[in-house]
């Protein structure tokens, strides 16, 4: 055992904490630590993953079952910010005033996107 658990640790992996009962199998002689050590990678795949014990009648072993529920990673565009260092170019006024008048007749919010992609 002293030697599995050393390859373990030599590996880099890291202990994914599991949910319920302390061991894998009821009468106890089992280790905190069996069947759920996974690599940083993993975790930082799945940063939210969840790992538990079921019991069940016809064996004293527990069969461990892993969500591995993925990190979300939002795909925002960045926020447009007006530059006022803009205001000093010769083409500011005359690229805001044609996005302007091209896209007249359209809500604001399209409007003020037609602006900030000619700028």
């Amino acid at each position: 055992m002293d030697g599995f658990n050393s390859a373990i640790n030599s590996s880099g992996l890291s202990d994914l904490e599991i949910h319920g009962h302390k061991f894998t199998w009821d009468r106890g002689r089992g280790t905190p630590h069996w069947s759920r050590s996974v690599s940083q990678s993993w975790l930082e795949l799945f940063d939210r993953a969840v790992a538990e014990l079921v019991i069940t009648p016809v064996s004293d072993h527990l069969p461990v079952i892993m969500q591995p529920i993925p990190t979300i990673k939002s795909k925002r565009k960045p926020k447009f910010k007006f530059e006022n260092l803009w205001l000093k170019e010769s083409d500011c006024r005359t690229l805001v005033a044609e996005s302007w008048h091209s896209s007249r007749g359209a809500n604001l919010i399209i409007r003020l996107n037609s602006c900030s992609k000619a700028l």
